[in-house]
């Protein structure tokens, strides 16, 4: 573990203690959400140490799937747009997960925050 996550060790914010909280976290994706956004999430949250967990408690703040044909430009935007939000929801997790400060609060239903199992 140490080599795999050296520089999150050296992290005041996560040291050892964080990081074997993030390694039992888990996560799921919501269902019918933007590929992009969950792409990104997925990567930052695997590579923060967080395993996906089928079934279990869902990601907040993925955008849903759009079935709209855009144009070029406008799809570049909105490929972005859900990649940032795919960074964002991801952040949040891992900061719930750390119990930092400014951790968006847990919402109810299946679109809550994950928590750590």
């Amino acid at each position: 573990m140490r080599l795999l996550y050296a520089r999150q060790l050296l992290l005041p914010e996560i040291g050892g203690p964080g990081q074997e909280r993030l390694c039992d976290a888990t996560f799921s994706m919501p269902e019918d959400v933007d590929p992009t956004a969950a792409a990104v999430a997925h990567m930052y949250l695997t590579r923060a140490g967080l395993r996906q967990a089928p079934g279990g408690p869902a990601l907040a703040g993925l955008p849903a799937c759009d079935s709209l044909a855009l144009g070029e430009r406008e799809a570049a935007y909105a490929q972005a747009q859900s990649a940032l939000s795919g960074a964002l929801s991801a952040v949040e997790r891992i900061k719930q997960v750390l119990e930092l400060p400014g951790a968006c609060a847990q919402q109810g239903g299946s679109q809550g925050m994950a928590t750590t199992e």
